[in-house]
């Protein structure tokens, strides 16, 4: 086991090197790479309290912030309940702080390499070494609250973004004046670097919306700040009266702000967009439709419906994503075609919105292999039928079998119940 001298002789090398400044993110590096960086990162979260302290500020602006973006976690397909096996008999309900803890144990029967060993795939090495750097920084809370605070008070914007990002991390709420300050400022870059150390911070909802009365284009900055803020609750009366906006602009970041509204005032604006002439407007429509309470679907379903079908292809991919959402039947035969249609190379986002949408509205996938689409396979072939079972004990018309095509994009001439 390498002692905690050499350690901090192997961090001090990497610190030194340029690649840490310019290297590729974390998310996408190498394995091979994953692998160096994990070890690094889980040789100083075993050093005693007293060396991780003396090497806590290198480690906050140099190390860290290659560990700080939530992408590495946001692109597993699946949380392993336990990291260190990811089993699928094992569950998987992990996070963050369940294999920080998990890591913390094995380093007690493992060496570094063991343990990455174990870990294997890049994508899981990367997840380790975030949680172990969240983990040493906890670990020295007030040290590392005083770099932040050196940071915000920098002014300078690459530093600035560092705090923020830090701060997102480790969700602390110590910070939220500054940052607001920071955000309402007239710098719209130095917002954008704060803004998601903001995320769902229901202090934040007053002084913005107050802004926001003030100026109503402020909007096209804060509309995703006050989107997860207001998340499943009901949208702020401002906002209902700004959807009628003359301002296409501010209409449309309105909608935007109010997209995880769960609110039936919503029912009337997003029959209004769905009538928009411009495909993002239609695009909020369908979203603000799946967030709907049932009841108030209903009521304006037959006035979305022909959005399954509209000329724009990303509005019909977001309306099938809605109808699945409410448990819509609508949306059985666009996905059926979908599902037929072959798609070369690897999946994409289209892709994985109907894999999605198939598991919303059925509530499974019937075994269909997205990364091998089309029914190519007798997997997916046995997949087809089936999900064809379903739709005919629902009393849906199943359409003849299509024939394999090559065509990618959304099907406009689906059958719709």
């Amino acid at each position: 086991m390498m002692s905690p001298t050499k350690t901090i002789a192997l961090l001090a090398i990497l610190l030194a090197g340029a690649a840490i400044a310019s290297a590729a993110p974390a998310a996408v590096e190498g394995a091979a790479d994953a692998r160096d960086r994990f070890l690094v990162i889980e040789r100083i979260a075993r050093l005693p309290a007293a060396e991780q302290a003396k090497e806590l500020p290198r480690f906050y602006r140099e190390l860290a912030p290659r560990y700080m973006n939530p992408v590495i976690e946001g692109i597993l397909s699946s949380t392993p309940t336990n990291i260190l096996d990811p089993n699928p008999a094992n569950g998987f309900d992990g996070n963050t702080a369940i294999w920080a803890k998990q890591l913390a144990e094995a380093a007690s029967e493992l060496s570094p390499e063991e343990v990455a060993d174990k870990l294997k795939v890049g994508l899981y090495l990367n997840v380790a070494a975030r949680a172990r750097a969240l983990q040493v920084l906890k670990a020295h809370a007030k040290a590392t609250e005083a770099l932040i605070q050196e940071d915000l008070k920098s002014g300078q914007k690459a530093s600035v973004s560092r705090a923020a990002s830090t701060i997102d991390s480790l969700q602390w709420r110590t910070f939220t004046d500054q940052l607001l300050a920071i955000y309402l400022a007239d710098d719209e870059e130095m917002a954008r670097n704060v803004g998601s150390a903001l995320g769902r911070d229901q202090a934040t909802l007053r002084p913005l919306l107050a802004r926001v009365e003030k100026e109503p284009k402020f909007l096209v900055r804060c509309a995703g700040l006050l989107q997860g803020i207001l998340w499943r609750k009901p949208a702020e009366p401002l906002l209902l009266k700004l959807l009628d906006s003359p301002d296409a602009e501010v209409r449309y970041h309105a909608g935007h702000a109010v997209y995880e509204c769960r609110d039936p005032k919503l029912a009337a604006p997003t029959v209004k967009f769905a009538q928009e002439k411009e495909p993002r407007f239609r695009i909020v429509a369908a979203y603000l439709a799946s967030n709907l309470p049932a009841d108030e679907f209903t009521a304006v379903r037959k006035d979305l419906v022909s959005l399954l079908n509209d000329p724009d292809e990303a509005v019909r991919f977001e309306a099938l994503r809605c109808f699945a959402q409410q448990k819509d039947l609508a949306a059985c035969p666009v996905i059926l075609e979908l599902l037929m249609r072959n798609h070369p190379g690897p999946a994409g986002q289209r892709e994985i919105t109907v894999m999605q949408s198939l598991a919303a509205l059925t509530g499974q996938q019937f075994g269909y292999d997205m990364h091998n689409w089309g029914p190519g396979t007798p997997g997916n072939q046995q997949a087809i039928r089936q999900f064809q079972d379903w739709m005919k004990t629902r009393g849906v018309p199943v359409p003849h079998i299509f024939e394999p095509g090559a065509s990618q994009g959304m099907p406009r001439s689906a059958r719709q119940p």
